[in-house]
């Protein structure tokens, strides 16, 4: 969000830092009060789809004769799954370098197999919380939990960098980054 207050990114349809404040002051008797809260879900969403939490993920095949993308995978085959470029992939996501709260989540079913069907749909762009069955538990939780947190800072008000971010360049990790009010 800083990054957006910085305007470090372009702005689509109405998704600019000014907009988030105003939905950040919605109150729960306004009318507006449901859309607020889905368009602050929605700004977490994007800035985490533009600054991921972490950017890959390391599979390994438990069986013989697992297909992905038309390739044939043995047991035992390490599988790196580079999600953040996923997410920024032109032919996906339509100006993915652009803030856009109003972007199409491209809800789908889970598509392995039948038993799985009755599952919510999941969103092929925002995969910060995994997909299929090695999507997150907490996934709904934290997508509320991001919400109000943004909502409870952006009302505060003066929402500023303290410092750039310290990375742990050994366990490429971040060590600090500093915020302030």
């Amino acid at each position: 969000m800083l990054r957006l207050k910085e305007d470090k990114y372009e702005v689509l349809n109405d998704s600019s830092f000014e907009q988030a404040l105003y939905w950040a002051d919605v109150e729960p008797d306004e009318p507006d009060y449901a859309e607020s809260l889905e368009r602050l879900r929605k700004y977490a969403l994007e800035a985490l789809r533009l600054e991921p939490q972490g950017e890959v993920l390391l599979r390994v095949c438990v069986q013989d004769n697992d297909v992905l993308g038309g390739v044939s995978l043995g047991k035992g085959t390490v599988v790196f799954v580079a999600y953040a470029a996923a997410i920024l992939d032109p032919e996906v996501v339509p100006n993915p370098a652009a803030f856009d709260v109003t972007r199409d989540e491209r809800l789908t079913p889970y598509l392995c197999n039948q038993e799985r069907a009755s599952e919510a749909p999941q969103s092929l762009i925002y995969l910060q919380h995994g997909y299929g069955r090695h999507k997150c538990l907490g996934r709904y939780a934290s997508e509320i939990t991001m919400q109000e947190l943004l909502r409870a800072m952006l009302r505060i008000g003066s929402l500023v960098r303290r410092g750039e971010l310290e990375m742990d360049e050994e366990n490429w990790f971040v060590m600090r980054f500093k915020i302030g009010f």
